[in-house]
């Protein structure tokens, strides 16, 4: 369940990313494809008073901003959840004993096969 909650969320992320990027590009400011991008960038355009956004679009834009931290963070307890739960699990300890898995594809594996 956990696996299936993150990959909703990772979607509900990348839109939101996308988002940014397309109202940003209505306004004719550009910035790079890549979720990073949107979010290291949005703050500094957002406080640019020269930009040509309005009072409103930078309201929307802090809640977009607002909107992707919450998100990441979601995304960050869900992954200290499944790093706990391979920690704990023997199958997890014996698949992440194999070389290139670690936590969440353990987990991941033990969730769609069992034991």
């Amino acid at each position: 369940m956990i696996h299936r909650v993150k990959e909703r969320l990772i979607g509900q992320r990348t839109a939101v990313s996308n988002q940014i990027r397309g109202l940003l590009a209505e306004y004719g400011i550009i910035i790079p494809k890549g979720i990073s991008k949107a979010v290291s960038e949005l703050p500094e355009i957002v406080d640019n008073e020269n930009n040509g956004l309005s009072a409103m679009a930078r309201s929307q834009f802090r809640l977009l901003l607002e909107e992707f931290k919450e998100q990441q963070s979601r995304l960050a307890a869900l992954d200290k959840q499944l790093q706990q739960i391979s920690r704990n699990e023997p199958t997890c300890k014996r698949l992440m004993s194999m070389t290139g898995i670690g936590p969440l594809i353990a987990s991941a594996l033990y969730a769609g096969i069992g034991q």
